[in-house]
């Protein structure tokens, strides 16, 4: 790939946030690495069995074929490292430079207009004489804005847990429906953000790869890159020094306060906010939010909430658990209330 995959999820990224006139304006990228040994296994055979293993339903997976090597080697190749900077954010990617085929599964991104979240998976594969290497890469892409970043990161955190053991998890469940395909997949390194690193099969593995020689472990130094920005950056304005829309509503405090009330509707009224989510009314939900005078977790008066008619909106109930947490912190009404809330 001419461009990395990094470089293509920062892309989309930007993309977005352009398309959604958000104020999300900071990029935190992580990325984690498990190598895999399959001894006694066509390449071609293990290529297709590690993609259907690892592919999931609605979520694009592809497999891209390179030549095989001829003769095979005795000791396979290696992903190139290389540092990359998107928009301004410093990150490690890495280039199937060599690899014989490579697997990308991209889930599509969780965002609203506060946050950005996407994850992606890539798989290395090259061949040797003793069967295939796969080095798999697993990156998580998230974009918040300054207002709110710390919220909505620990209401991640508190739901998934940090990124270095989501990155963990995401990559021994590939690991373990690859295993279920290919018993003889044996596990030579895990490594992931913040924790220490796995090597559960090192010794099997050593009987498989000969140790690199110091001239073949210099040539696999990190490749440096000069900075790279996906997309330019689009000019925001203040989000006081611009009405706060959406499709032609606005959601401002004052705005949605007068919206409500065109519709019939008291702004401080509980009973209605959750009448709204139990009717799937997520534009009507976000006004009584925007008005900031209602209780974003509280019950009404038939002792139902909001958040339990949301289970079916993942939108929904992404903000309603946001804000519901943000009033419990002392930060709504206010600072979020203040915000621009439309998606």
């Amino acid at each position: 790939m001419k461009r990395t995959l990094l470089l293509l999820l920062g892309s989309t990224a930007l993309l977005s946030q352009a398309q959604a006139k958000d104020i999300r304006d900071q990029l935190n990228i992580q990325t984690g690495k498990a190598v895999l040994v399959i001894s006694d296994v066509a390449p071609q055979q293990a290529a297709e069995q590690i993609k259907d293993a690892i592919t999931q339903f609605a979520i694009p997976t592809s497999l891209n074929y390179r030549p095989i090597p001829s003769p095979l080697p005795t000791r396979p190749g290696s992903p190139v490292e290389q540092q990359v900077v998107i928009q301004g954010s410093p990150a490690t990617d890495y280039s199937c430079t060599g690899a014989y085929a490579e697997i990308t599964k991209t889930p599509p991104p969780v965002q609203n207009a506060f946050y950005f979240n996407r994850e992606a998976l890539r798989a290395c594969l090259y061949a040797f004489q003793g069967g295939v290497k796969v080095e798999m890469i697993f990156h998580v892409m998230r974009k918040t804005d300054s207002l709110t970043g710390g919220l909505f990161n620990g209401i991640t955190k508190a739901i998934r847990g940090s990124d270095g053991e989501r990155i963990a998890s995401q990559l021994k469940e590939n690991i373990d429906e690859i295993r279920k395909k290919l018993p003889t997949t044996l596990v030579a390194r895990i490594d992931a953000p913040g924790l220490p690193v796995e090597e559960p099969d090192k010794d099997a593995v050593a009987k498989w790869i000969p140790p690199l020689t110091d001239a073949e472990l210099a040539a696999q130094a990190p490749q440096t890159a000069a900075p790279i920005t996906a997309v330019p950056q689009p000019q925001a304005q203040h989000p006081a020094a611009q009405p706060q829309l959406d499709g032609g509503v606005d959601l401002s405090v004052l705005g949605a306060r007068k919206e409500l009330a065109a519709m019939g509707l008291k702004f401080y009224d509980q009973d209605q906010f959750v009448d709204a989510a139990r009717r799937n009314d997520f534009l009507t939900v976000r006004l009584f939010l925007a008005a900031a005078s209602i209780h974003p977790g509280a019950p009404d008066s038939k002792g139902d909430t909001a958040l339990s008619f949301a289970k079916d909106n993942s939108e929904m109930k992404f903000f309603l658990t946001s804000f519901a947490e943000a009033e419990k912190q002392g930060q709504y009404p206010g600072k979020i209330g203040e915000a621009v809330l439309s998606k």
